[in-house]
């Protein structure tokens, strides 16, 4: 008897064979990991911090189209941008704190004015 000969069923098989994806297979995620990656898209990460966060070789791009065909995620929320200007000097410090938390430099500006804000520290750190 041959291993084509042995028959386990449609649901075996549908579980065992890859499944094509954008010209190449790629395994199912798990619903723990689709969660995760659903979790984080309404938190308002975007598709490349999710990757990030992985860690695993998954691109943003392979997350966005997830969230958005796949699993038909509304829009990410939109996320307001402020361009702070900044001496030379006070960007390497903000560089230099941001890689020894292991953050982005955006994330740490972010999270420092977010904090000051919540706490309602502004008059603090303004000397007021």
């Amino acid at each position: 008897m041959t291993i084509e000969a042995i028959h386990h069923g449609p649901e075996d098989r549908r579980r065992a064979a890859p499944r094509a994806s954008a010209g190449r297979f790629a395994a199912k995620w798990s619903n723990a990991r689709a969660a995760l990656i659903g979790y984080l898209h309404g938190k308002g990460w975007n598709g490349e911090e999710i990757a990030r966060h992985l860690g695993d070789g998954t691109s943003s791009a392979t997350i966005r189209a997830a969230v958005q065909r796949r699993y038909h995620l509304p829009p990410q929320p939109s996320r307001a941008s402020v361009n702070v200007p900044m001496k030379l000097l006070r960007k390497t410090h903000l560089m230099a704190e941001a890689e020894r938390r292991g953050l982005d430099p955006e994330e740490l500006a972010s999270r420092i004015l977010n904090m000051t804000i919540e706490g309602d520290l502004i008059g603090a750190v303004l000397d007021e």
